[in-house]
């Protein structure tokens, strides 16, 4: 009531941290979700796909972009080569660690180049391209929500988690119109996969390959 305006579906100034914060807590009233979503990625595409947020909105805007049907514009967002961006980083200052900040001095000594705390981005590469999640009803990856986005930019993606179960492994490839993917699921583990419809998986390692279109 103090911070939602139900006719633009904005909150507060509208800031990519304020939309994408009140999507991760689950706060935007029953039938907004999508419109705040879509007012998110607006935002984003706005800005060119440069980020603009520190700490908080490097954990939530990513997430809540890919949660509600723009992980392409995520990536965009994460790629970026121009500043601020985590592809900045790699591309025109050659780091390999996370810095502190979004921009540096020419000697560095304004920030620390070991610094974990923008470093949710590899989180989401597990949980969006990869596709591995948790189920929040079956603690301990008893059973896996595996949700892999297959991004345009991107010809393939391969990430594992070492859960308190066993490997959790997920990898795809693109082959001109298709998708090879490929996953493992810890022994005395299920899965639901969403990809190319909706399949129940038992433990073990799967190969599935299908049409990129029937994965929409």
């Amino acid at each position: 009531a103090q911070f939602f305006n139900r006719d633009s579906c904005i909150y507060a100034n509208g800031s990519q941290t304020v939309l994408s914060t009140a999507l991760y807590m689950r706060l935007v009233p029953i039938g907004y979700e999508q419109k705040v979503a879509d007012r998110l990625v607006q935002s984003v595409r706005n800005n060119n796909h440069h980020l603009d947020f520190g700490v908080i909105g490097s954990k939530f805007v990513p997430a809540m972009l890919a949660k509600y049907g723009y992980a392409d514009d995520a990536y965009k967002m994460a790629a970026q080569e121009t500043s601020p961006s985590w592809g900045y980083w790699l591309k025109n200052k050659g780091l390999t660690t996370l810095g502190e900040t979004w921009e540096f001095s020419p000697d560095y000594k304004d920030a620390s180049l070991n610094h974990v705390f923008l470093g949710d981005i590899s989180a989401w590469m597990v949980n969006s391209l990869a596709g591995i999640n948790y189920d929040e009803s079956n603690p301990g990856f008893r059973h896996v929500i595996l949700k892999p986005n297959f991004i345009k930019d991107l010809d393939w993606v391969k990430g594992e988690y070492q859960s308190v179960n066993g490997m959790i492994k997920s990898e795809w490839k693109r082959e001109g119109p298709r998708i090879r993917l490929a996953v493992t699921i810890p022994a005395n583990c299920t899965a639901t996969l969403f990809a190319n419809g909706e399949k129940e998986l038992s433990s073990g390692t799967y190969e599935i390959v299908f049409d990129e279109k029937s994965s929409k």
